[in-house]
């Protein structure tokens, strides 16, 4: 009798935590559209942006000398960490911390100093724990807005034109549907194909426009930047949605195993109990 009522107990409590992955699973899967939605308005306008770049290097043939394309003589790096606030998301945030140490005990070993600016409670613990030199601004990967990366750029530009950080990184999870590793995406100096110079014999005619090509240029990089920078937040936060839904999705399924298994156990020990009875009582007549 008591071995039945304990795989009875276990069935409950497996029944109990299938209830709690099944709306962590529907959770995941809500704020994965609501980020898909982010990120396909987020496409075109990206697309869109690049061709402005590129427009404006084209028709303006010096502009593409702005200081946030040249290389400055600093020693420095800065390194932008984005992972998860929240685990259970299967391998995400570990695959990000892993990549982190990699590249910093590399550049360590080759004696350049690296600053890690954290976004994310999870790669924050992990740069606190193996004692990194972190930058004190920090970001929440869930919360962040537009505003919020525009003030952060501002910061970093300046830090990288006075000479600070000869190179400013991205560490991320890009959303791919064949489990990719992470991916780091050099933010200063731009070297985006967009802005690339092109020779001078492929340059249209010169134009007279105000204001000046260098500050319509200026603004624009400013702005195609950040927005960069925003894309990237968000495909890290697709990537960590739709890992956090498989994973919930297949302890969802495992609860399903378990219980099928509890309950065959427990419609086992059942009947052993009552035939042992039912011979109990056959003997006690006899």
């Amino acid at each position: 009798m008591a071995k039945h009522k304990d795989i009875q107990r276990k069935i409950e409590a497996t029944q109990t935590t299938r209830k709690i992955t099944r709306a962590m699973k529907m959770v995941a899967f809500a704020r994965l559209e609501k980020t898909r939605k982010r990120k396909n308005h987020l496409t075109p306008y990206m697309a869109a942006l690049k061709k402005m770049v590129r427009e404006s290097i084209e028709t303006f043939p010096l502009t593409h000398r702005h200081p946030y394309c040249q290389a400055n003589q600093a020693t420095g790096e800065l390194l932008i960490a984005i992972s998860g606030d929240r685990g259970l998301c299967g391998s995400y945030n570990q695959e990000i911390n892993r990549a982190l140490t990699r590249y910093h005990n590399l550049k360590e070993a080759k004696g350049t100093p690296t600053t890690v600016m954290v976004w994310g409670k999870k790669v924050a613990r992990h740069a606190a724990k193996e004692g990194y030199r972190c930058h004190p601004t920090t970001l929440s990967p869930e919360k962040i807005t537009y505003d919020q990366l525009k003030a952060t750029f501002a910061a970093i530009a300046d830090d990288y034109l006075q000479g600070t950080y000869h190179t400013v990184k991205v560490l991320y999870q890009p959303h791919c549907f064949t489990g990719c590793p992470p991916r780091w995406v050099q933010l200063l100096p731009a070297k985006d194909k967009c802005l690339l110079p092109r020779s001078a014999e492929e340059f249209p005619p010169a134009i007279i426009q105000e204001p000046h090509g260098d500050a319509v240029l200026a603004w624009l990089l400013d702005h195609y930047l950040i927005t960069k920078l925003y894309k990237i937040t968000a495909d890290a936060q697709f990537a960590e949605h739709r890992s956090r839904m498989i994973a919930m999705t297949k302890a969802t399924d495992n609860t399903d195993t378990l219980i099928r298994q509890l309950t065959l156990a427990y419609n086992r020990a059942r009947q052993e109990s009552i035939t042992r009875s039912i011979i109990e009582i056959s003997a006690g007549r006899l």
